[in-house]
């Protein structure tokens, strides 16, 4: 939420994309198009989660 208590909807969004990608690696799927292989990436899942729990530590504080 931002500071006047709406929802920010597009960073939920790309949130659960994050999501998703870190359930979709760990489950052991890989897809075999390359673009696929991209978005859902460890490595992106991994940098998008820890931004968002960065900015829950940020919005605690």
């Amino acid at each position: 939420m931002d500071p006047a208590g709406k929802a920010d909807h597009s960073l939920t969004t790309l949130h659960l994309w994050w999501i998703c990608a870190g359930y979709i690696y760990g489950v052991g799927f890989e897809p075999r198009f390359w673009l696929w292989r991209l978005l859902f990436s460890r490595w992106l899942s991994l940098s998008g989660d820890l931004w968002g729990l960065w900015l829950v530590v940020l919005s605690l504080s």
